[in-house]
């Protein structure tokens, strides 16, 4: 269900860790404006989720004690989360059927054409040679129809995916393809077009949150949820998913679908994830150190050892 910004006005209802908390919200200068009594809870919430969240009790003109956001896709979902709406329930649904055109996809092939077609803005994460291309040109051949699509991909990649649609006979309009490097210039020059469907191959290029092509690519997502909301593609490729820490994956995710992580930025992404030691340093002084994270459900959220196993058990002897 598409959602007006009338729908997000007025005196609503926050849902948070269980529990409801009434917030006024109003809409100015293209800012949502949120007014509510005194809450430690919602001022965490609003600090660590909404994207370029302002206070203004100490502006220089009419300060007020309020907070606002802009109303960008990534805050437009966390405000879904919080009134109740399920922004998830499109990734729980039961993937699609549908219409393979070459009868020579394997299994594996099939289940990753329906998982694009399904669930629309998402990462096929898979070793070389298991055919993520030939899947992802299907997929392409399904939702595409006359509209405009881009293939960003590093120059190598660039050239052996012209290969694999010339191979595979890719019967739609043309991609557009671009390197990343020549795709952050176009549309710094203003050359760029909104497509319907976006195709970022090796997309662990795109974790550092601070590089312009990760910056080009959140900007151009954002374009295209607004043109087409929940009809565009964009779609992840990669070969290599695993960085060096769960913090690399914030930026692939918010390329992909804005605000499906709870925190606004990478640092208050691994201040949830990261168990954190402070040092002494060599020439006096503290500095925090991550020892570990809490990237698996069999972890010790407190030490970050799998429960049950001996280093978790001498932790827990150490303290108690």
């Amino acid at each position: 269900m598409a959602y007006t910004l009338e729908d997000y006005l007025g005196k609503r209802v926050w849902r948070i860790k269980g529990k409801n908390y009434a917030v006024s919200i109003d809409w100015e200068k293209d800012r949502f404006i949120f007014k509510y009594k005194f809450s430690r809870v919602i001022n965490k919430e609003i600090k660590e989720c909404f994207q370029d969240r302002r206070y203004h009790g100490f502006d220089s003109e009419n300060p007020r004690k309020i907070w606002s956001a802009p109303i960008t896709t990534r805050n437009i979902f966390t405000l879904d989360a919080l009134l109740g709406r399920d922004p998830y329930r499109h990734y729980d649904r039961p993937l699609p059927d549908v219409e393979v055109c070459r009868d020579i996809l394997c299994p594996h092939q099939v289940d990753m054409l329906r998982f694009v077609v399904g669930r629309r803005r998402c990462m096929i994460a898979g070793e070389m040679g298991i055919g993520k291309t030939l899947s992802v040109i299907e997929a392409v051949e399904n939702v595409i129809g006359e509209d405009i699509g881009i293939y960003l991909a590093p120059k190598s990649a660039l050239f052996a995916v012209r290969n694999e649609m010339k191979k595979w006979m890719y019967q739609k309009r043309p991609m557009l393809m671009y390197t990343y490097e020549k795709f952050v210039i176009d549309l710094k020059k203003g050359e760029m077009i909104v497509p319907k469907v976006l195709i970022l191959d090796e997309c662990s290029k795109l974790k550092n949150p601070s590089t312009q092509r990760v910056k080009a690519v959140m900007f151009l997502v954002e374009k295209m949820i607004e043109k087409y909301g929940n009809d565009c593609y964009i779609v992840g490729m990669t070969g290599t998913p695993a960085g060096k820490s769960p913090a690399d994956w914030w930026s692939e995710i918010e390329c992909l679908c804005p605000g499906f992580l709870r925190e606004r930025d990478v640092r208050s992404f691994t201040e949830r994830l990261a168990i954190v030691e402070e040092n002494d340093g060599e020439y006096g002084g503290k500095y925090p150190t991550i020892v570990e994270w809490r990237d698996d459900d069999s972890k010790c959220s407190v030490c970050g050892k799998i429960e049950g196993d001996d280093l978790h058990k001498e932790y827990i002897e150490d303290i108690f």
